[in-house]
């Protein structure tokens, strides 16, 4: 085989050993960048969240009248962009049973829910009963004081000291109403330097490959 002949032998073998990593590149180029798109995705939202807990106990005497303890549990998350509960993350749950969120009573200040009995649960940031500057866009511990309860029969039974029945509690007497913020997924700084590297890597790989190769076709030139 004469000197033209190895060298286009030579040079076919070097353009397909490059056509062979090249593929292989680009999918890890691709895979890193997709890996990086999932990590950020849910950055940028998830601190316009906050998640909302309450967990108030009512209860009291009316003259003779003892109004046992009555339970509720609330949680949700909200939307501090739209203002507004992120659908599907509501539960309220009270001793009679789930409550509804009333329609048209609602703001980052201002919460009612009812029951199948007509009680009604409020949760309030407006004064005289809240924190000032409370909201369901603040994060705090807010304890006892934002909650309202209008308890009807048979919540809150008929009786003498009571003849209506209806019982409006201005406070819990205990609980808290905590707003947090949700959870953010922020990727550590050796998460970013990770990527980086192993797209240089690769890069480099690639280019080393490129120029042993011309090297080698340079030499059997000459």
């Amino acid at each position: 085989m004469n000197e033209a002949k190895l060298h286009l032998v030579s040079r076919l073998n070097c353009q397909l050993m490059m056509m062979v990593n090249t593929a292989p590149m680009k999918l890890g180029i691709a895979f890193a960048i997709a890996m990086l798109m999932v990590v950020l995705a849910p950055v940028a939202k998830a601190d316009s969240f906050n998640i909302v807990t309450a967990n108030p106990v009512f209860q009291g005497i009316i003259g003779t009248l003892v109004i046992p303890p009555k339970a509720f549990s609330v949680s949700f998350e909200w939307d501090v962009t739209t203002n507004s509960v992120v659908p599907n993350t509501l539960l309220a749950e009270g001793p009679f049973g789930p409550l509804s969120l009333s329609p048209g009573f609602l703001s980052s200040q201002f919460m009612n829910f009812i029951d199948g009995f007509g009680d009604n649960l409020q949760i309030s940031f407006l004064n005289p009963l809240s924190t000032p500057g409370g909201s369901f866009d603040t994060p705090g511990d807010y304890g006892t004081g934002n909650f309202v309860l209008i308890c009807t029969p048979p919540s809150c039974p008929i009786s003498d000291e009571n003849p209506f029945g209806s019982i409006l509690f201005t406070s819990a007497s205990s609980g808290h109403l905590v707003v947090s913020s949700a959870l953010v997924n922020t990727p550590e700084p050796e998460l970013y330097s990770l990527l980086a590297t192993g797209i240089a890597g690769i890069a480099l790989r690639r280019y080393a490959r490129r120029k042993n190769c011309s090297k080698s076709l340079t030499l059997q030139i000459f």
